[in-house]
């Protein structure tokens, strides 16, 4: 459920779903997330934009 939510937050949703996800997940599962879903889960745009925000 959680990868599904983040993958989705990430590829479809706006800044302020991806502040939802970080604050609400945290940055370590938002990344091991990113890290373990299969490339096609996400817009590869929304992917490199999201490895970038929450990479710090």
């Amino acid at each position: 459920m959680k990868n599904t939510v983040i993958a989705n937050a990430i590829s479809y949703g706006d800044l302020e779903h991806w502040r939802w996800i970080k604050s609400f997940y945290g940055v370590s599962d938002v990344k091991k997330v990113l890290n373990s879903i299969s490339v096609s889960a996400v817009r590869p745009s929304a992917i490199k934009l999201a490895k970038m925000m929450f990479e710090s």
